[in-house]
């Protein structure tokens, strides 16, 4: 498939700014990927809230440690444990367990995502953290920050060895914007079925509507064609011929919305009856 260059710049020309990711009839789209500067604070902040986690410990257990006649030897293997702690598994948990998030990113609104948008796992966390001990913390962030600025993506080395990137993260999700379903689209989206749209190109739509204030009708009406002309091949049959671009956005979104909004219905109904089902079984006590 060829890249649409000139396509590509008029996206990123309104913004569109991060992973490129090429899809149908050649239009390219973007995941927005975080900028240095806010990776750099999400990362000052972060820092800051280990440290003084990391300072509390070592004082209240350098206080106490006396008290219960701890060797030198066991002293030292506790701290260099509480540095393990702090460094290593608590950023790799809070990673893993926030599914991308940290206090410093949740407010400089940023996710570790995978390379194709999708969450990450605790692997992900495990690969990030382990290399971030060497880049962040022992090299004083020096060879992060310059690959976070050099790469395609922003990413750092543990970035390109967990196959992660950071993105910049909408306040709101998609299906939380007050969208309504266009009077016009009303009859095709009862008889329309849509394919997973890729993460990427709905945030591109989202961001799409949230910038219309800020457009030129003529901008507005280029992206609008863009976007739908990318994401008219998920949807089948395709919407009429003649169908504003925006309407036919803005119809998806709402299909999409009813669409995540059931299987999350049948994933938490499917695990009431096997909870249901469980707590059924008779009791047997193991025989020892």
């Amino acid at each position: 498939m060829v890249r649409n260059l000139d396509q590509f710049e008029q996206l990123k020309a309104r913004g569109y700014l991060g992973e490129e990711i090429v899809i149908g009839e050649g239009v390219a789209l973007d995941l927005p990927a975080a900028t240095a500067a806010s990776r750099a604070l999400a990362g000052a902040i972060d820092w800051i809230i280990f440290m003084v986690g990391m300072g509390i410990s070592f004082f209240f257990f350098i206080r106490y440690a006396n008290a219960f006649f701890l060797s030198p030897a066991v002293i030292r293997v506790a701290l260099i444990g509480i540095l393990a702690l702090w460094v290593w598994l608590i950023p790799a948990l809070t990673c893993g367990l926030t599914r991308g998030s940290s206090v410093g990113k949740f407010i400089t609104r940023t996710r570790v995502v995978r390379a194709d948008g999708g969450i990450i796992t605790f692997r992900h966390a495990f690969i990030r953290a382990t290399i971030g001990i060497f880049e962040v913390y022992m090299l004083q962030g020096v060879p992060a920050f310059i690959a976070i600025v050099f790469s395609k993506r922003g990413q750092r080395f543990g970035d390109m060895l967990a196959d992660t990137y950071v993105v910049r993260w909408p306040k709101r999700r998609s299906f939380e914007l007050d969208i309504p379903m266009p009077d016009s689209m009303q009859a095709w989206a009862r008889t329309a079925h849509t394919h997973d749209v890729p993460g990427g190109l709905l945030l591109n739509i989202v961001s799409h509507f949230k910038a219309i204030p800020t457009l030129t009708d003529q901008a507005r009406q280029q992206q609008a064609r863009l976007l739908a002309a990318a994401a008219e091949q998920y949807v089948s049959p395709a919407p009429p011929w003649g169908t504003p671009p925006e309407d036919f956005l803005a119809a998806l979104l709402v299909i999409r919305n009813h669409v995540e909004f059931t299987r999350s219905q049948l994933s938490r109904e499917r695990q009431r009856r096997a909870l249901t089902a469980v707590n059924r079984l008779p009791y047997q006590p193991a025989v020892r």
